[in-house]
């Protein structure tokens, strides 16, 4: 996966000043989440964090609240190639 396009996103956005580390963890934490935490969210939510709809769901909550519209959503395909 090219990290190019989301690196640039992300340094478009408006973020709060921060110690750059942090919000290298801040990022690290919400993208593993769903992997991390898979057990948790099944067990108290009822949904598969493996779920593809989910995943997407869950990529598209992290861009709107982290990336805020700073670039246009690419496809995978786009991404991986």
């Amino acid at each position: 996966m090219a990290l190019a396009p989301f690196i640039d996103a992300l340094l478009a956005c408006d973020l709060p000043p921060a110690e750059p580390v942090l919000i290298h963890y801040l990022l690290i934490g919400m993208t593993t989440v769903l992997s991390s935490l898979a057990p948790e969210i099944r067990r108290f939510s009822g949904i598969s964090p493996d779920d593809p709809h989910i995943v997407e769901a869950y990529w598209k909550l992290i861009e709107s609240l982290i990336f805020a519209g700073a670039f246009k959503r690419r496809s995978s395909k786009d991404i991986d190639g």
